[in-house]
């Protein structure tokens, strides 16, 4: 093969074919039978081989010039990637053009030649193994008690429980770290986190270990934080327990919005207002983005933008938060160094709900928290010190925090050091960006998507949030998106309607008209 290779770095900048005749009798028989064979560098047609410079047909073809072979050859890489028949084509592609996998997969959807749910190789994780050790640490027994959870109806990663006794609450968190140590399981720091996305959830550990170690069905093992509370719900007490519980109840969020209006489990809201107050007395700041939701049907798409800011969402945040705060607490005491979560610069934004812009000012106010194993202070929270622990189903960083949580419990040493850790953030928070990243880009492009199908030739409001000489940017508030329109002179926060005239969901873009 690298002779035939030869052979077509003389000819591709040259000619475009050459009769079988010219090939044999300038470069040999056994040449002329490598190349009538499959190759990536000449293609056999009737009585001459093309040759193919598949960089200038690349360019051709985003140009709009037709190429059913050059399809297949693209569609086959976009499903099977490095392991795809075709790979030297594509190296060559990219390598001479020096373009990415998204422009290839970019190119082929605008053209009609994707299912918008079809995702390439490059967004789809593989299946992992895992090795699991079960520590026999001694538990409670907390199986009588009314134990249950709240989450969404297609949750299976179920962390986290409550339980409430009296003036006592417990906040059970699925004990992951007594049988999963990343010393041995360092590849899940490459794989960070669990990424949901609109057409299929890539979990952070297998269905199987999920099933195990998942709070719901059965008696489960969980690290358990024990609060006891006045009269007037202030902090008197904690205790971090190992104990084994048995979930009575699993409400989703609507459900628990109704029940939180009852007792016992009213207290549970007037003791996550008392925590928040403290925050925001602090310095902290109330504010969550609503959620987009999809779910894909066959011939339809459903959207929801879901508000965070309801009773049921609030009472689960500031409780998980308490819990996270107060064991980040007890590591910093006792010089643990753990994954915390740090923003030490000071913010002053005004934030108003009824602004029209509330939710794009959220969007572009906040920097991310830095990742440290020293402890610092989260300004945006309003609290000295935070690094999480209830999700360990879902994120490396809780069972790496909560495998020092267990190791203070017991009076031990911290199995990482803080120069270890720091080793993991490197390798973790780049892997999590990227996650990050394809989670959002994948919302955005189904929410182009929802548009399409469903407002072109239509009008939707916006708001203008961003100005120059030349265009306006709007925000679009029930879609959490931006476009730039080439129209001047609109003042910030104005708001206009906008008539949708095309969309296009792989660019990420709409063709939109200021409708006076």
């Amino acid at each position: 093969m690298s002779k035939l290779r030869e052979i077509w770095e003389i000819l591709v900048n040259k000619v475009d074919r050459i009769s079988l005749e010219e090939f044999k009798s300038s470069y040999g028989e056994e040449a002329l039978e490598m190349a009538i064979s499959p190759n990536p560098y000449f293609s056999i047609r009737e009585d001459y081989l093309r040759v193919n410079n598949w960089p200038k047909r690349f360019t051709n073809f985003e140009s709009g010039k037709r190429d059913d072979e050059l399809v297949q050859i693209l569609i086959d890489y976009l499903k099977n990637g490095y392991r795809s028949k075709n790979i030297q084509i594509i190296e060559e592609i990219k390598s001479n053009l020096s373009i990415d996998d998204m422009r290839i997969y970019k190119t082929l959807g605008r053209k009609g030649y994707l299912k918008y749910n079809e995702l390439p190789f490059f967004l789809i994780e593989e299946p992992i193994s895992i090795n699991l050790e079960e520590e026999n640490y001694e538990r409670v027994d907390l199986t009588d008690l009314y134990s249950f959870s709240v989450d969404d109806d297609e949750t299976i990663e179920v962390d986290d429980a409550i339980s409430i006794d009296s003036n006592k609450i417990y906040i059970h968190v699925a004990d992951v770290s007594s049988c999963l140590k990343i010393s041995k399981n360092l590849h899940l720091l490459e794989r960070v986190i669990s990424l949901y996305l609109p057409e299929k959830n890539f979990y952070l550990l297998p269905s199987d270990v999920i099933e195990k170690l998942s709070l719901n069905n059965g008696i489960k093992n969980s690290l358990t934080l024990l609060l006891e509370f006045d009269e007037n719900y202030n902090l008197k007490n904690f205790k971090f327990l190992r104990a084994r519980i048995k979930l009575k109840d699993r409400f989703n969020y609507k459900t628990f919005e109704k029940i939180l209006l009852i007792e016992p489990f009213k207290k549970l809201l007037s003791i996550s207002r008392k925590f928040q107050l403290m925050r925001l007395n602090n310095g902290g700041y109330n504010y969550v983005l609503p959620l987009r939701k999809f779910k894909i049907e066959e011939n339809r798409i459903k959207y929801e933008l879901i508000d965070l800011n309801s009773k049921s969402y609030f009472v689960i945040s500031e409780l998980m938060i308490l819990y996270n705060y107060i064991a980040s607490k007890l590591l910093k005491k006792n010089d643990f160094p753990g994954i915390y979560r740090n923003y030490e610069e000071k913010t002053n934004i005004n934030l108003n709900e009824n602004d029209p812009l509330y939710y794009y000012k959220i969007m572009n106010a906040f920097k991310s928290t830095i990742l440290s194993s020293s402890p610092k202070p989260h300004y945006i929270l309003g609290l000295d010190v935070y690094a999480q622990f209830t999700s360990p189903l879902r994120r490396v960083y809780d069972i790496i925090n909560q495998e020092h949580l267990h190791r203070l419990l017991d009076n031990l040493q911290p199995r990482y050091s803080s120069e270890k850790i720091e080793e993991f953030i490197r390798i973790a928070i780049r892997v999590e960006k990227r996650k990050k990243l394809i989670q959002r880009n994948r919302l955005d492009f189904w929410t182009y998507v929802y548009l399409k199908e469903n407002y072109k030739d239509k009008i939707i409001k916006g708001f203008v949030c961003r100005v120059n000489d030349k265009w306006s940017e709007l925000f679009f508030p029930e879609f959490l998106i931006t476009e730039k329109v080439y129209y001047k002179g609109l003042d910030i926060g104005k708001k206009v309607n906008c008539l949708i005239k095309d969309v296009d969901p792989f660019g990420g873009k709409m063709d939109i008209f200021i409708v006076k």
